[in-house]
């Protein structure tokens, strides 16, 4: 973030709500003699590692191909792909944020949607996802305030009465023997099954 540049905060709110994260979102090349700037609309995709742009906005802005790597692609489960990287700034305000990205003639399923982001771009700032009773609310700030929203704080300072409230750390590591664990209690209620059948 340049250090004259304030911090960047936005809200969006789904009065119509159709099952996904959407917003629209301001790209220029990272070239500082190429003029090109879009405002496309951007899906927000917190499964989806990568950033991808669509090769009809990487081409309006053109984007200087850097090489081709795999990218998970952010729906066909964990298929993965082969392609063009580019390098783009997103434009917050005065921010400008530097961002690898993958093109694809398809970022999404979503055809008015010409970027998706992925978490390569969502962890760089704070992220919210909330509801007001009547519509979703979308919040982004960059860069993070270094206050994270934590609701097992949150949540007993605003309701009258006892909250119930767990605090854990997620360890990633774990994700293996987790899955193990499943499949351990699925092998229970299976022997379960049979002895009560037996009965």
């Amino acid at each position: 973030m340049n250090p004259d540049s304030s911090p960047y905060a936005f809200s969006g709110h789904f009065p119509v709500y159709r099952g996904r994260i959407v917003s629209d979102i301001l790209l220029c090349s990272p070239e500082a003699g190429n003029p090109n700037a879009i405002r496309i609309r951007a899906l927000w995709d917190t499964g989806c590692n990568n950033s991808i742009l669509s090769k009809r906005a990487a081409d309006f802005l053109m984007l200087k191909p850097s090489g081709e790597r795999s990218f998970r692609t952010p729906f066909g489960g964990s298929r993965m792909k082969e392609m063009t990287e580019a390098e783009i700034c997103i434009v917050l305000g005065g921010c400008r944020i530097l961002l690898n990205v993958g093109i694809d003639d398809s970022p999404n399923s979503d055809p008015d949607c010409d970027i998706t982001l992925g978490l390569d771009f969502i962890t760089q700032g704070d992220f919210a996802i909330t509801h007001d009773g009547l519509q979703l609310v979308l919040s982004f700030c960059y860069p993070p305030i270094g206050c994270p929203t934590d609701y097992t704080i949150l949540a007993p300072k605003l309701f009258n009465g006892v909250v119930l409230t767990e605090s854990c750390e997620i360890n990633e590591c774990d994700a293996v023997e987790s899955r193990r664990r499943g499949l351990i209690m699925m092998d229970y209620y299976e022997e379960l099954a049979q002895v009560n059948n037996q009965k």
